[in-house]
């Protein structure tokens, strides 16, 4: 990446937040190569939320690289994408970002289910792949 197109656009997101809109990011940071496998969460997503005090509300697909990927580009034949909106959610700290991230959205998207329904509340406990618990 460039060092001024990152810059400039921190800029725009900045500018975006404070006139009011939402602003969606790839905590991958680009399309995956690898999907439906979740690649690596970068922290931009969550410094920004943090910045401007703003919930996060995670955005899961599946079947997106099927129709755009980064071997092949945009190719839509008639195939099947499908999405899943999670509640927003106050997220406190980097390391419940990525425990979120992974848990929710990990198994989510590698289902290929249209309908995976994960409901979201202050009494809901989610289990991280290393087997160990989130409250939220």
């Amino acid at each position: 990446y460039l060092l001024q197109s990152l810059k400039s656009m921190n800029r725009a997101m900045d500018k975006a937040i404070k006139d009011g809109f939402d602003v969606a990011i790839l905590p991958e940071g680009r399309r995956n190569t690898d999907a439906p496998t979740l690649a690596k969460a970068f922290p931009g997503a969550f410094k920004l939320a943090k910045k401007h005090g703003a919930k996060i509300g995670f955005i899961g697909t599946h079947g997106v690289e099927e129709v755009w990927n980064v071997k092949d580009g945009f190719h839509a034949n008639s195939k099947h994408v499908s999405v899943h909106f999670w509640n927003a959610m106050e997220i406190s700290s980097r390391n419940q970002f990525d425990e979120l991230f992974y848990s929710l959205l990990g198994p989510w998207a590698s289902s290929k289910i249209d309908s995976f329904e994960t409901p979201l509340s202050t009494s809901t406990t989610t289990s991280k792949p290393d087997n160990t618990n989130i409250e939220r």
